[in-house]
């Protein structure tokens, strides 16, 4: 059965359809498929209706299944409909054990019932080992979508083989030349004290910004720099700054290229030297300006310009200094034997340097510098014994690790460098610039590249896959919401930031994408709950407005004078109804017609209130009139029994003022003049009271 270690492929041919194949064709197809799989894959256990074989690798794997079907689609032109083949496809990655599926195994098993026709499935133990796979490399852009029993649809942009090429194809240009392997740098053409890399600065780094060009423009630039390295040389002899530097690519290489060994070179000395950290890792990143050792500071300088006298006598001075630096004076003084000799000649030194070191900071040190020695003169074994013991005491001494990787791949890598150099990358991501321009891991190219195909495919899938998950945030959100919102323009503009630095296709940008699109998903998810909760306060402002003008309406006393008011009461509660319903759906579409018609019915509202201001007004009117009435038939009545009682008594008493006609006067004038008037303001009193 299948190796540990193989790419299973299950191929289950259906049953002819007749509209497509008949039994001899189907027939033929098998036969096809095998003979074709046969040239390149391993065949299993095959059992009826159901093809099996296995691959050594990934690449293996796809190309020579997709070519095979392809072929056959030519010489079945015409049976199929929708140039699909009637057959399903399955990779598999067995587990630890190498047992295989018995599913995948058994053609009637119903974890082929759902399966489309002509397209890859793998399963989720395939899908957990993707990127660790080898022959990942080669493989056409692709994602994964989750479908049932575990399995996965890939879906590859193209299926087309891709031109065969190195990933980092000018790495070798920095080994070329006769001369004894640069101390410092590697490069074998120039001594130590003609290194370029004396000429740079402690504070200076290329990575962060490397990291942000394609792989192929690093290449270029690469390129470009290590053909005429001379050329970038006497430019930084001449002096350049640090902005004009992180403007220019190339420059930025020749930095980049030269911080892969700086540890070893005299920059990062004069670094340690004057850190005030006593650990290793915390040295690293600190770039102390104060120089409190004159003495050193000077020596640092006159080796830095290849002064030797002049830096071997601050040295000296050094020595004689009580409680000086000597651990950091030894040290300049193994720089000084090494570019006036060679390597062999700064031994002595180092060894004086290892009996002088005091703190964990220099003990690291000087164990990193006597491996190098010891590897420059192909002594593999004491530079790992040197290395072990190191790691021993400091276990996760990142620089330790790698240059024991370093070490390992020139002794012949294994399964387990790779492992060790993967996890570094993973852990520390700086270190997948510094893998892919690092000249010393030429012997195991192949498999780095390889390795950092698949990384860099992974991370560019993990960024792209965040990236399609925010973009369907913001197409969903964009649909309904207000484009014109500030917080809506801010999120969109990052999307886009993002966006184009995705497509620049860096490692560092598609770690960045994949960092920062939950913040800009969230902002998206922020906005849109923000805008869903104005929608809900927005239905709860037109209830409470559509219950006011019902109890309104039940509590109107002239209803018949204005019959349109109970429809526009019901046509109200159908749109708030249906805004709910919309808002329920919570798809885009809906939303942003939930929007236009909470427009329009606080637009109804409104001519709704006009209208009630005319009931209102319509109200105030007929009650003044009934309230005028009223008061004016009690005024008269009043008036007129007074005017009555008065008559009656005058006549008895006073006849002449009857017979003058005086109290027949004053009933006139009070009922015809002041009833009226007391009448009206009596009831205008009473209306403004009640109504404004």
């Amino acid at each position: 059965m299948t190796a540990k270690n193989d790419i299973l492929v299950a191929i289950k041919l259906l049953a002819p359809q007749s509209e497509e194949l008949d039994d001899s064709s189907g027939q033929d197809l098998a036969s096809a498929i095998k003979d074709c799989l046969q040239q390149t894959g391993d065949q299993e256990n095959n059992v009826e209706g159901l093809l099996l074989f296995s691959f050594k690798k990934l690449n293996a794997a796809y190309f020579s299944v997709f070519n095979c079907l392809k072929q056959i689609k030519k010489e079945f032109d015409g049976n199929f409909s929708q140039n699909k083949l009637p057959v399903q496809i399955i990779f598999h990655y067995p587990s630890n054990d190498g047992a295989v599926s018995e599913d995948i195994c058994t053609p009637n098993s119903t974890i082929w019932n759902t399966l489309a026709d002509d397209v890859l499935y793998v399963t989720d133990s395939l899908k957990t080992n993707w990127f660790e796979l080898p022959g990942n490399i080669d493989l056409p852009a692709h994602l994964f979508e989750r479908k049932d029993n575990n399995l996965f649809q890939v879906r590859f942009f193209s299926k087309e083989n891709p031109k065969e090429k190195q990933y980092f194809p000018h790495r070798d240009l920095t080994v070329q030349g006769k001369m004894q392997e640069c101390f410092y740098c590697g490069i074998k053409s120039h001594s130590p004290a003609q290194c370029p890399g004396k000429l740079l600065s402690p504070e200076l780094q290329g990575i962060s910004d490397i990291g942000y060009l394609s792989i192929t423009d690093i290449g270029k630039y690469y390129q470009q720099v290590f053909s005429e390295l001379r050329k970038y040389t006497d430019i930084f002899e001449a002096g350049v700054s640090y902005s004009e530097i992180r403007k220019n690519p190339a420059l930025l290489i020749f930095v980049t290229f030269f911080d892969l060994l700086k540890i070893y070179q005299p920059r990062f000395l004069w670094n340690l030297a004057f850190s005030e950290s006593q650990v290793w890792e915390d040295s690293l990143g600190t770039f102390p300006g104060k120089q409190d050792n004159r003495n050193l500071a000077i020596g640092f300088d006159c080796l830095r310009v290849g002064q030797y006298q002049q830096a071997s006598a601050m040295f000296d001075k050094e020595f004689k200094r009580p409680f000086g630096k000597y651990f950091y004076a030894t040290v300049g003084q193994a720089f000084i034997a090494l570019e006036t000799g060679c390597v062999n000649d700064m031994r002595p030194g180092l060894r004086k340097a290892e009996l002088l070191a005091n703190n964990q900071k220099e003990k690291v040190y000087i164990a990193l510098l006597s491996a190098r020695v010891h590897a420059l003169s192909k002594n593999w074994e004491h530079a790992s014994k040197v290395l072990s013991k190191l790691l021993g005491t400091v276990y996760k001494c990142v620089d330790a690790k790698y240059a024991r990787i370093q070490m390992e791949v020139n002794c012949g890598a294994t399964e387990r460098t790779l492992k060790q150099l993967r996890d570094i990358i993973q852990e520390h991501e700086e270190y997948f610039i510094m893998v892919l321009l690092d000249p010393m891991l030429l012997p195991a190219q192949d498999l780095v590249e390889e390795m950092l195909a698949a990384i860099f495919r992974e991370k560019e899938q993990e960024a792209q896959e965040e990236l399609l998950e925010v973009r369907k945030t913001c197409d969903h959100l964009m649909t309904w919401a207000d484009t014109e919102d500030k917080e809506v323009m801010i999120n969109l503009q990052a999307l886009e930031e993002l966006e184009n630095k995705f497509k620049r296709n860096s490692f560092f940008g598609s770690l960045d994408v994949a960092e920062r699109c939950n913040g800009v998903n969230y902002g998206f998810k922020q906005i849109q709950k923000r805008q869903l909760n104005k929608i809900t306060r927005d239905i709860k402002a037109l209830t409470a407005r559509y219950n006011q003008s019902v109890s309104y309406w039940e509590g109107y006393s002239y209803q018949s004078l204005f019959q349109t008011f109970s429809e526009q009461l019901k046509g109200l509660k159908r749109k708030i109804a249906y805004v709910r319903s919309l808002l329920e759906s919570n798809k885009g579409t809906a939303l942003r017609e939930a929007i236009d018609v909470l427009a329009t019915t606080r637009n109804d509202f409104d001519k709704l209130d006009k209208t009630k201001r005319k009931m209102s007004r319509a109200e105030m009117v007929v009650e003044g009139i009934l309230m005028f009435g009223k008061n004016l038939l009690i005024l008269e009545i009043l008036f007129i029994a007074t005017g009555l009682s008065l008559l009656v008594i005058s006549s008895i008493v006073e006849p002449e003022i009857f017979a003058d006609g005086l109290i027949s006067n004053l009933i006139m004038i009070s009922t015809v003049i002041a009833a009226p008037a007391i009448a009206f303001v009596t009831s205008l009193v009473k209306v403004i009271n009640k109504y404004l």
